[in-house]
């Protein structure tokens, strides 16, 4: 509890490191795929959805370089 609020915390801590000279509309493509498979992959296999590829092509890898642990 924090200030009279429940908090809930779940998954590995990460900060977003995108990679330098990318515009507005690839950023965000970038990030939202690595938030996405960030969470999809806390999820059951049936929940994966449109990221089910990246998250299983990162299964067995460390996340991506860009995308560190805080």
């Amino acid at each position: 509890e924090r200030d009279n609020q429940i908090v809930i915390t779940f998954g590995e801590m990460f900060a977003l490191r995108p990679p330098n000279g990318m515009s507005k509309d690839a950023l965000d493509e970038w990030a939202s795929v690595e938030v996405m498979t960030r969470i999809g992959s806390l999820l059951p296999r049936a929940y994966w959805g449109a990221y089910s590829e990246e998250i299983e092509s990162r299964k067995n890898l460390s996340w991506s370089a860009t995308c560190q642990t805080a």
